[in-house]
């Protein structure tokens, strides 16, 4: 099985994680400051929260 590799190793990956985690940390920030919040029926996020660089 000389296809296999670890994951950990592919450096796109690598860099998709980070994008992930960092992306986490915003929605998280945004709903502690309520800029960002589920809809009353729980099924959609609303609120005046824009995602930036």
């Amino acid at each position: 099985m000389k296809n296999v590799r670890a994951l950990q190793d592919d450096e796109k990956l690598k860099q998709e994680n980070y994008l992930l985690r960092y992306i986490s940390k915003q929605i998280t920030k945004a709903f502690k400051s309520e800029d960002l919040r589920w809809t009353t029926d729980g099924m959609r996020l609303e609120g005046k929260y824009i995602f930036e660089d």
